[in-house]
Formats: structure tokens, sequence, C-alpha cells
């Protein structure tokens, strides 16, 4: 029996079903409990709770979450119909959360 090669995943290989490439996924930036992350530097119980407001039944063992991992979570979100928002940058995900923040008082 010959040996399989190991795939190698390039940075910028995309998900068959979401068009975000990893690359862009780990640099991108979400909120929550009112604080902007970098997905690839978020604590992993920061990145877990997020995840789990947006799909509760999911279960994450680890202690930590590696970026493909992440990546794959984001996918997943995206699959399940419960995407996470993801920014370009940190200010832009502040910006927004001030935003929904304020027409939540509003209301």
């Amino acid at each position: 029996m010959q040996k399989r090669k190991p795939r190698v995943i390039n940075a910028d290989e995309r998900h068959p079903r979401v068009p975000v490439a990893l690359e862009q996924a780990v640099g991108a930036w979400f909120v929550h409990n009112g604080r902007a992350y970098l997905v690839a530097r978020a604590p992993a119980a920061t990145f877990k709770d997020a995840v789990l407001d947006l799909v509760p039944s999911a279960t994450l063992a680890d202690d930590d979450i590696d970026l493909v991992a992440r990546w794959w979570l984001l996918c997943g979100l995206v699959e399940a119909r419960r995407p996470m928002t993801l920014y370009a940058s940190r200010e832009e995900a502040l910006s927004d959360q001030v935003q929904l923040d304020r027409s939540t008082a509003a209301r």
C-alpha cells in the first residue's frame, strides 16, 4: 500500500462552500461582548464563546484552537446559516458595534 503525501493547504485556498480564504478569515475581526478581537489572536475561550453564541450545540473540547480550526469553525457557521460577522479591521468592528448599540438603545 502506497502512502499518500500530506495535503498542503495554501493560505488562499477556499472552503468549497465559503467565499472566505483562510488568510482572510484569520486576519478578520469579530465582536464579542462589545469588544473587537482578531480571529487569529483572540483567546481560545473568547472565540469559543462567540461561536457558541451562534451555535449553542457546538462542542469545542480542546483548550486551544489553531488557525485552521478557527477557519473551519467559521466555515461551519456559514454552512449552518449562522455566520459570524467579520470585519477587515478593529476600527470597523468597533464602529459597527457602536452603531448596533445605539440602534438597540433607541428601541
